[in-house]
């Protein structure tokens, strides 16, 4: 996978072994901020499963036929 990048930027074995370090930290930060942004959307909608029938009625009150994307989607 980094063998390109290696040989297009002319890095060495540890400039090479530095890059992946960053990326795998990189990957990291973004999964774990993945994960906490589903658990609390996973929250949100668990707190809003009650409501589910009034929101979905409400929201077809607000459509017209045939132009649901200016609903306010």
């Amino acid at each position: 996978m980094l063998a390109q990048p290696a040989d297009r930027f002319n890095l060495g074995l540890r400039a090479t072994g530095e890059l992946k370090q960053l990326i795998l930290e990189y990957a990291t930060h973004v999964v774990v901020h993945l994960d906490a942004a589903v658990v609390r959307i996973h929250a949100e909608l668990v707190r809003l499963r009650p409501q589910s029938a009034e929101l979905a009625a409400a929201r077809r009150g607000r459509l017209r036929p045939g132009r649901w994307w200016h609903a306010g989607c």
